[in-house]
């Protein structure tokens, strides 16, 4: 959905839709077409997908192959930070695209079920001295949203997260 947001909506100029499981990518694929941005026209975007694996090493010599763009300026996740078991995977993978552009800025929706797993990927942003700051975005009270529609009663934050003045070219998690 928020590829499909970025593609239609907000001006994005190449989108790479992802997922670490390979079933997911496939529904990605079907609801890029549902949403006519399966088509390759110079009117439209055209949305590309890919299995991304969090933890895995991303090689800058094939990236322009695997995902058909070169090294993104910005990547998004929305509820990437859902289980304590995944973040340090999910900084990892960060920090690999902090690697191949340093001026890379993530931002980060997160929808904070649990306030102890979301402060273990603060913390991991931390240890790998990433910069981080909540960006300040007030939800909309249900009765006046237009669409997207969602629930307020659990709170989502945005967090814009960088590579930070004092980040080595390696990182732990």
């Amino acid at each position: 959905m928020l590829s499909i947001l970025c593609a239609k909506h907000l001006g994005a100029t190449g989108v790479v839709a992802t997922d670490g499981d390979e079933a997911v990518v496939d529904a990605i694929r079907t609801n890029l077409f549902l949403n006519g941005l399966d088509v390759d026209d110079t009117s439209r975007i055209q949305v590309r997908t890919a299995a991304l694996r969090w933890g895995h090493p991303i090689d800058a010599a094939t990236f322009p192959e695997d995902y058909g763009m070169s090294v993104p300026d910005v990547v998004v996740g929305a509820d990437v930070t859902y289980d304590k078991s995944v973040i340090p995977r999910l900084v990892s993978t960060l920090g690999e695209f902090f690697y191949l552009n340093p001026a890379l800025e993530a931002l980060i929706s997160a929808t904070i079920r649990n306030e102890e797993t979301f402060e273990t990927f603060l913390n991991a942003c931390r240890r790998n001295r990433f910069s981080f700051e909540q960006v300040d975005c007030p939800p909309v009270p249900e009765h006046q949203q237009k669409g997207p529609f969602y629930p307020t009663s659990t709170p989502i934050q945005l967090w814009r997260v960088t590579r930070g003045r004092y980040m080595d070219d390696a990182f732990s998690v």
